[in-house]
């Protein structure tokens, strides 16, 4: 507040504070000490009276004499402080009162003892009056308070003249020191300014005084000196650090050229390595899914044809290119890591599905050595937000290395609350052959096992447990062991419930099992759940893909996206009933050539053929009855191609057999330019894409698709053997995308599965596939 105020003004007015502070607060503990003494004063002075009036009136009170103990309290009337007076009796009634007009209800109530009762403006006073040791009753006295502020106010009027005379005394005070003292300050203050001012180092200041401001002053001249000669001196020195400074500069500028080159460098290098990397899981899995397709399309050959010993052999075949697709899939995630370029994406992760998965898939490896398996999740820990592929991959590298290495023993899996509430515990104990301490801190490092002994025995790359340390590292988690030889051991590995990381947006697909030969599309419309279920299974067993609708608007929603070969139709339905779904789909252009069969209980045989009906059956119907009206009216309509967009021969031509064996029609395309040609000629209905083409590749075919009306409606399923990074998965968060599959990591049911599955998905729309 006072920053912008001099010296002088400052120094005045700390005084004047100061003085004020003083002055006030000891008239205020003295007006507080004088109030006191006065309140005193009339207290005593006020229990006298009382005690004088109660030694009065015993008498009058002992013999009831009213009249006298009223003239004993007109005695009071002299004291023109005495606002009123009161004797009461032993039982606490007003036996008279001063003055003797006043109000008895108005009284005060009799206290048992003495009490005195300061209130804000009066002082009221209650005494005993006994005699002989017996209390005959009470007498009050009230006085005001008048005198005690008058008292007061008599005295503000010294301590008033005695303040304004010291203020007036510290004023002339701080005037004389203005001119004793600040005067020669404010001479250096001004001849300081002048020298700054000037940048004039050979002013000298003038000494007035003595005392500690010609101290001052003195030291100030010499500090001058110093300074005049210090730029003497720097400015000899200006000259060759102007030299010195432009030599360092162009040296830091060669080294700042090599430093850029460098960097360029190491940038051009790291690219080269993430297309060497791109390009190695390209060529690695593409000819690897081409040899897992092929071994599962003739293994399912062999087993039509009747050549179970051939199976055998072709499941090894199988199982070897899978555990050399694992062996690809490690080496290359490691070398992600080490290159900076593995990302962990986030989602909802949910614990048991993930178990269930990792427990189908590990539990042969268990067996094979003779080993129990348990699992224990705490039921509380239902779901984490991780990435699922990385906490997936971690839990079953554990169980398979502990499979490997425990024979005729036990490995558990537990999924327990952390010390940290923050955190979710992983454990995988096993009883296996264990490892010493040493050997515990080595099998976390690439390439590493327990010994070269471990290795020829029981195999393996040593990248497992590594991937398993940079998973967790990844996901902001830790894993440790505790193991002994020949006891086992035990793995912790402690995750996040909740990390921190870009969110990967996924599509998910469970397969369902549904039949391998395809007869056609029926489409079955009733709103018996029982009858639906029975039909579909009876067709369904026949080789029939089969989708079922509850009512008749659903009805002909499916038929509009089915395109269903055959449709059965019930005629007794709430809402809409059969008839009138019949004349709807009748009057579809679009659906009026499907073949409509009436299931019914009732007798509509004329009507259903006037209306378009192919045949009407009456229920109940026979499976036999059925199949037999469905082959008569099958119309075998052609339906529209799924087109194949892969440049790698092998995996088109075992991609065409998959889908013909599934009973579509497949067309081929080696680059998005052909695609694009044929998708002219020809709309198909699903599109499955390789991403790496020659010409024009998958991202440029799925721009060109989305800018094109009439086709960004296709669905497309991803099959690629690219490493997605986050760029090319933002590129590919389009409706149209409903699947991506990694080459080698789907089998043939789940390419299938993924094929019927299209249609029914976009009949809920923003439904996750």
């Amino acid at each position: 507040m006072l920053t912008n105020h001099s010296v002088k003004q400052r120094l005045t007015l700390l005084m004047l504070f100061i003085t004020g502070l003083t002055i006030l607060g000891s008239y205020g503990i003295f007006l507080i000490y004088e109030r006191q003494a006065l309140r005193q004063a009339l207290q005593e002075n006020l229990i006298t009276q009382a005690r004088t009036l109660a030694s009065s009136v015993d008498a009058d009170l002992e013999f009831g004499v009213q009249s006298a103990a009223e003239k004993t309290l007109n005695t009071l009337s002299s004291n023109k402080r005495i606002q009123f007076a009161a004797v009461y009796d032993s039982t606490g009634n007003v036996f008279a009162a001063y003055p003797s007009t006043a109000p008895r209800a108005s009284m005060p109530v009799s206290p048992q003892a003495d009490h005195i009762e300061f209130q804000a403006n009066s002082l009221r006073i209650f005494r005993k009056v006994e005699k002989n040791g017996r209390i005959l009753g009470m007498v009050c006295i009230q006085s005001d308070l008048e005198e005690i502020r008058q008292r007061l106010m008599w005295a503000v009027v010294p301590i008033s003249i005695a303040t304004l005379v010291l203020f007036s005394l510290v004023f002339l005070a701080s005037l004389w020191m203005k001119k004793r003292i600040f005067s020669p300050i404010l001479q250096l203050s001004e001849s300081a300014r002048r020298i700054t001012e000037a940048k004039d180092y050979s002013i000298r200041l003038e000494q007035h005084e003595g005392g500690e401001l010609g101290v001052l002053t003195e030291s100030l001249n010499d500090m001058l000196t110093q300074i005049q000669a210090r730029d003497a001196q720097l400015l000899g020195y200006q000259g060759s650090l102007e030299e010195q400074v432009a030599q360092r500069s162009e040296q830091l500028l060669r080294v700042n050229t090599q430093l850029l080159i460098a960097k360029e460098r190491a940038e051009e290098a790291s690219r080269a390595k993430s297309a060497f990397l791109a390009n190695m899981s390209h060529e690695l899995r593409t000819p690897l899914n081409a040899i897992l397709l092929y071994s599962e399309l003739v293994s399912d050959e062999m087993e039509e044809r009747g050549m179970q010993d051939v199976v055998p052999d072709l499941e090894k075949i199988r199982g070897a290119g899978k555990h050399l697709l694992s062996l690809i899939d490690e080496i290359l995630d490691l070398s992600k890591i080490e290159a900076g370029r593995m990302t962990a994406y986030i989602e909802e992760c949910h614990i048991p599905s993930i178990l269930t998965d990792v427990v189908a898939t590990v539990e042969p490896l268990v067996t094979k050595n003779r080993n129990s398996f348990k699992v224990e999740a705490d039921p509380a820990i239902e779901s984490i937000r991780s990435d699922m592929k990385m906490l997936r991959q971690t839990i079953f590298n554990l169980l398979s290395n502990a499979a490997k290495f425990t024979q005729d023993g036990e490995i558990r899996l537990q999924v327990l609350p952390d010390r940290d509430p923050a955190f979710v515990q992983f454990t995988v104990s096993d009883t296996g052959i264990g490892m010493t301490e040493d050997q515990a801190t080595r099998i976390f490092q690439e390439f590493t096992q327990a010994d070269d002994s471990t290795t020829r025995r029981f195999g393996g790359t040593g990248l497992g447990l590594t991937l398993c340390r940079k998973f967790t590292e990844l996901l902001g988690g830790s894993i440790s062991v505790v193991s002994r030889p020949g006891e086992g051991s035990t793995f912790i590995v402690r995750i996040p419930r909740n990390t921190p990381a870009p969110v990967k947006p996924t599509g998910k697909f469970v397969p369902t099992q549904q039949p391998s030969l395809h007869r056609g599309k029926i489409l079955i419309i009733d709103d018996d759940p029982s009858l639906r279920e029975a039909v579909s299974r009876m067709l369904t067993k026949e080789g029939f893909w089969v989708a079922m609708a509850s009512d008749g608007e659903e009805g002909i929603q499916m038929a509009k996206v089915l395109r269903p070969h055959v449709i059965t139709l019930d005629i007794a339905m709430p809402g809409m009933d059969g008839w009138q779904v019949l004349g709807k789909l009748k009057a579809d252009l679009d659906l009026k050539n499907i073949p409509v069969v009436i299931l019914t209980m009732l007798d509509g045989r004329s009507k259903g053929y006037a209306l378009g009906a192919s045949a009407v059956v009456q229920k109940p119907v026979s499976k036999e009855d059925l199949l037999a009206v469905i082959a008569s009216v099958e119309t075998g309509q052609s339906e529209a191609p799924i087109l194949v967009v892969e440049d790698d021969a092998a995996t088109q031509d075992v991609l065409h057999r998959i889908i013909t064996e599934g009973g579509w029609e497949s067309r081929k395309a080696m680059n998005g330019q052909e695609a694009l040609e044929l998708i002219q000629f020809e709309r198909p209905k699903l599109i499955i894409l390789d991403l790496m083409l020659p010409e024009m590749d998958g991202f440029q075919l799925l721009t060109e698709l989305q800018n094109h009306q009439d086709w960004r409606e296709i669905p497309i399923i991803v099959l690629t053997a690219k490493d997605l990074t986050p760029e090319d998965l933002k590129r590919l968060e389009v409706d149209q995308i409903h699947h991506v599959f990694r080459k080698g990591a789907c089998s043939k049911d789940e390419l299938v599965e993924a094929v019927r599955s299209i249609a029914l998905r976009w009949l809920k729309p923003g439904a996750e596939v």
